[in-house]
């Protein structure tokens, strides 16, 4: 059995209404209605709500893409001088000893300002090599002059 509730239909403010958190009531006085706004409260928990323009999105990316292209071209720039600073000092052939790798080799006829990470990479380059084990009698190409 269902009870059926009474309102007073006297006048509007005396109706009684469930109340939600989550809505706000808002009375406009010029045309005496009431407008239920449906906007949550932020409660503190998750991120907030953000407008975001078109230009800002736009804006975005083109300054990803340029430092993405300030990259690429730095990248080869210091490539560049990596390169023209080992052959500067000449090239050299060593023979492989046993137990020697190419760390061992690189850091023996290491260039100055170039680090032994870039001298390996080179050498590698150079003797056209992938793995950094080599075979005891082989011949590399390294830097430095022949002394």
């Amino acid at each position: 059995m269902t009870t059926a509730k009474n309102y007073d239909r006297s006048d509007a403010f005396s109706l009684s209404a469930p109340t939600h958190s989550h809505l706000k009531l808002v009375y406009d006085a010029s045309n005496r209605q009431h407008q239920g706004e449906g906007r949550l409260p932020h409660t503190g928990i998750g991120p907030r709500p953000v407008a975001v323009s078109p230009a800002l999105v736009m804006g975005t990316v083109m300054a990803i893409v340029l430092v993405g292209v300030v990259y690429l071209f730095g990248a080869n720039v210091r490539e560049r001088m990596v390169v023209d600073a080992i052959e500067g000092t000449g090239c050299k052939t060593v023979h492989v000893a046993p137990g020697d790798d190419l760390w061992s080799i690189a850091n023996q006829n290491g260039v100055e300002g170039v680090s032994t990470y870039d001298v390996v990479h080179w050498i590698k380059e150079q003797n056209h090599i992938s793995a950094s084990a080599l075979t005891p009698g082989l011949e590399l190409k390294v830097p430095g002059n022949d002394s």
